[in-house]
């Protein structure tokens, strides 16, 4: 609304979401994500027919790529390797499972997250099952 007080809007028109003047603005949370739900309920009324509940569902979805916020994997905590050692990288280091919020949960356990390495170290290797990845084979499961 032009002239915002501020206030809630509570009341709106057809008229005015045609005319794009309603707008629905997410509010970015401090956690990282990659995707949000919420729901607007709505009271639909045009005497003189009788009036109608609605639901608008709303799915906000947040990719890696935005310019305006970098994302963030939500429980990267990264990983510290003494010099000339080795660490496993366990879900406490990296963790991509939010990617999975879209699903049901009945059924994520049917689904993986896919990682594929786009730079490799410089000053080590990635191993997994004690294979290193490559070039050619770039890519890990979150499982």
């Amino acid at each position: 609304q032009q002239d915002s007080t501020g206030e809630a809007l509570v009341n709106f028109t057809q008229a005015e979401v045609y005319a794009g003047n309603i707008l629905y603005e997410h509010e970015m949370p401090t956690e990282p994500f990659w995707e949000a739900h919420d729901t607007l309920e709505l009271q639909l009324s045009s005497p003189p027919a009788r009036d109608v509940a609605a639901t608008l569902a709303v799915a906000v979805s947040f990719e890696a790529a935005c310019p305006q916020r970098p994302s963030h994997l939500w429980k990267n905590k990264g990983l510290w390797v003494p010099k000339g050692q080795r660490a496993k990288i366990t879900m406490a280091a990296l963790d991509a499972s939010n990617l999975l919020a879209s699903v049901p949960s009945s059924q994520r356990l049917e689904h993986d997250v896919l990682f594929q390495v786009t730079q490799f170290p410089s000053r080590g290797q990635l191993l997994v099952s004690e294979e290193p990845l490559h070039a050619g084979q770039p890519h890990f499961l979150q499982s």
